[in-house]
């Protein structure tokens, strides 16, 4: 396939000019019910867009070893080379250590890294309420000494662009399990001073209080921030949705050179079609998920199709870490999609199940996600 920069452009206002409408509303108003799809499709051809705005530019990670910097953006994972847009560092995990998100324009829109290094060393952090400073304590000062190391780290707000991290301040502390001297320099003038102050907690510190309360590191992980089961229904939360309708007709050659008809698979019984592409994150998840669609349903039909996109085509090692799952394997494009889907724009990964040659449930989502992997699972066991 030829890359063809006039039309590659074009793709790039159409990109543009559906992003607007999206923004402006006038895609329409979810709040009628009547342009879900409309509103859908403006943000999915934002997401899945197959250029990128810079390039397929990765992204880096630096660590700082003492003066000299060394890129541990792949070993890390960072690395990716979906068009990032902003980061924040944050506790995510409330462990102790800072976990990255990163906002992207395209495809997954989050990321977030969570921060798994060094976690057998100590750690403390401090959050701040200032009295006769600002609540937030923009501006206050830390200073610790534990031994003979001293460290010191500031307040600070905005960081970075279309961002904001928290405002807590995080010290590693190796071995030391107690801080001797923890030194608190406040906008307001005042200073305060914490004495023999124990590692592996966060603390909340009130201007001219002292601390105010503490939080054990990792406890509070699993309990505080173990998201809560939606009580909603599934299509509410634009997971999966039912639209049946007669499943189209196909007649491919498949990654082996067979022969694949859509008539003869759907003689056979249920079928399960997905949609994916090689080239985004969440591929080999994608695929076990896949896999545990077909081994609890061994009399079903299972075929994955690989999607080429304009600019973008598929990668022949993924596709043949594709086939030795066992499924069906094919290539498709994006005008074969949409015969399946009944959407020029489509999140990927997109399945669709047939039933007695009739589409019976699409599932717009990843297909890891528990809800729609169990609507699946249940729609082949009727």
């Amino acid at each position: 396939m030829i890359d063809d920069p006039q039309a590659r452009s074009q793709q790039q206002r159409e990109l543009l000019s559906d992003q607007k409408e999206y923004l402006l509303g006038e895609a329409g108003s979810a709040q009628d019910g009547s342009s879900l799809r409309e509103e859908r499709k403006a943000l999915s051809h934002v997401r899945n867009a197959a250029f990128s705005l810079n390039g397929f530019e990765r992204n880096f990670y630096f660590e700082d070893t003492g003066g000299k910097y060394r890129h541990l953006g792949a070993v890390s994972g960072v690395d990716s080379n979906i068009d990032a847009r902003s980061f924040a560092v944050a506790d995510f995990d409330r462990d102790g250590d800072l976990d990255i998100v990163v906002k992207n324009l395209q495809n997954r829109l989050l990321q977030l890294f969570t921060n798994e290094i060094g976690m057998e060393n100590q750690r403390v952090v401090f959050a701040l309420r200032g009295t006769k400073s600002n609540r937030d304590a923009i501006g206050a000062r830390i200073e610790i000494a534990h031994g003979a190391r001293r460290q010191m780290a500031q307040v600070r707000s905005a960081q970075g662009f279309q961002a904001q991290s928290p405002n807590e301040v995080f010290f590693g502390l190796a071995d030391a399990t107690t801080i001797d001297r923890v030194e608190i320099f406040w906008p307001s003038g005042e200073r305060e001073t914490l004495e023999d102050v124990e590692a592996g907690y966060r603390y909340l510190v009130e201007e001219g209080a002292g601390i105010a309360s503490r939080e054990k590191l990792g406890e509070a992980a699993t309990a505080a921030h173990e998201p809560e089961e939606s009580t909603a229904p599934v299509a509410e939360r634009d997971r999966v949705f039912v639209d049946e309708r007669a499943a189209p007709l196909f007649s491919v050659v498949d990654a082996v050179g067979e022969e694949l008809s859509a008539r003869d698979t759907y003689e056979k019984g249920p079928t399960v079609l997905s949609f994916m592409t090689t080239w985004t994150l969440g591929f080999i998840e994608d695929l076990q998920a896949l896999a545990k669609i077909r081994d609890e349903n061994p009399d079903a039909n299972v075929i994955l199709f690989l999607v080429d996109l304009p600019g973008i085509l598929t990668d022949p090692a993924r596709v043949e870490f594709a086939k030795s799952f066992g499924f069906q394997v094919a290539t498709c494009d994006a005008p074969f999609i949409e015969r399946f889907t009944q959407q020029p724009n489509v999140v990927f990964p997109w399945t669709v199940v047939v039933v007695d040659s009739r589409v019976v449930l699409d599932a717009v989502t990843v297909l890891d996600e528990p809800q729609a992997l169990d609507r699946i699972l249940d729609v082949l066991k009727k």
